[in-house]
């Protein structure tokens, strides 16, 4: 991106720009700074002309045909499939610790039970 923004300043097809520095650090992992000639220019017009001619917007057509919690199949945007997952989750880590729950208290009654036997007997 960085040299695409540099090839745009070197064929004179940004003339508002005047200076252009990769800032980024291990804080910053991207941090492009992008001077303008004078105060007097328009950024939004700047990063508008960069949005439509450099990578720094991109976009993909995507099909997100998926099969819902109600087993049919949709086209969902990314809210519906989000909503879905964390629902699917809830669900599933719910059933997984109730099983463990039942685990425990069978072997607690078991244990219970024994230990009701085994102070009868000691009658």
């Amino acid at each position: 991106m960085l040299e695409q923004i540099a090839s745009q300043m070197r064929n004179k097809k940004l003339p508002m720009v005047d200076d252009l520095r990769d800032e980024s650090d291990h804080e910053n992992p991207t941090r492009l700074v992008i001077v303008p000639r004078s105060n007097r220019v328009d950024m939004e017009q700047v990063m508008n002309h960069l949005f439509a001619t450099t990578d720094l917007e991109k976009s993909y057509r995507v099909n997100l045909n998926m099969i819902g919690l109600d087993g049919r199949p949709a086209v969902k945007n990314l809210l519906e499939i989000l909503t879905e997952w964390l629902t699917f989750r809830r669900d599933t880590v719910r059933r997984r610790l109730n099983h463990r729950l039942e685990k425990c208290l069978s072997a607690f009654i078991s244990l219970k039970v024994c230990w009701w036997r085994s102070s009868i007997s000691m009658k």
